[in-house]
């Protein structure tokens, strides 16, 4: 990946922080270069992606509620909070 920031110009230690898609789009192309999968266990631990599910499920109950507690609400026409 170094190798394309350098051909763009850009020194070794050079941080994106006026234009982090320049970073993303180089980094994307990279791992198409090596042919990786869009496997998520390439780029991160067990744990960490159990985490992120566990996290999203949380955060999906969490939606969910509030959605089934604002229906029930609008069904008896409560307007308590």
């Amino acid at each position: 990946m170094m190798e394309r920031f350098r051909a763009q110009g850009f020194a070794d230690d050079y941080i994106p922080k006026s234009n982090p898609s320049l970073w993303n789009n180089l980094h994307t192309a990279t791992l198409e270069d090596f042919k990786l999968s869009n496997d998520e266990a390439l780029r991160y631990t067990a744990e960490a992606i159990d985490a992120s599910k566990k996290q999203e499920l949380k955060a999906f109950e969490c939606v969910s509620n509030r959605r089934s507690l604002a229906a029930f609400r609008t069904q008896r026409g409560s307007n308590v909070t």
